[in-house]
């Protein structure tokens, strides 16, 4: 299968209940399936997307594939997010 010039690989997987599921992770320039990460940045707070599987080694180079699953968070929902993990932190405390 052919994305944008790009091929995909299918993979079966476990997820969870509810959340939307992947038909085919996009095979990086190293060769390899992507892996799908989660963001914790403020501004993506658990936005889901593919990256190279060596993103970040120290042995092997990434090719710095990216690109992202999930659709943007609207402003609003970022802010409640933000503010529900802040509140977390400060009741773990």
């Amino acid at each position: 299968m052919e994305v944008k010039g790009r091929k995909e690989t299918a993979r079966i997987s476990n997820w969870h209940e509810g959340m939307e599921e992947p038909i085919a992770f996009p095979v990086c320039g190293c060769g390899f399936s992507a892996q799908l990460r989660t963001s914790w940045s403020n501004e993506n707070l658990e936005r889901r997307f593919f990256g190279c599987k060596n993103y970040g080694s120290l042995v092997h180079h990434g090719c710095r594939y990216f690109s992202w699953f999930d659709p943007p968070m609207t402003p609003r929902a970022r802010v409640v997010m933000v503010g529900l993990l802040k509140t977390i932190k400060i009741n773990d405390v």
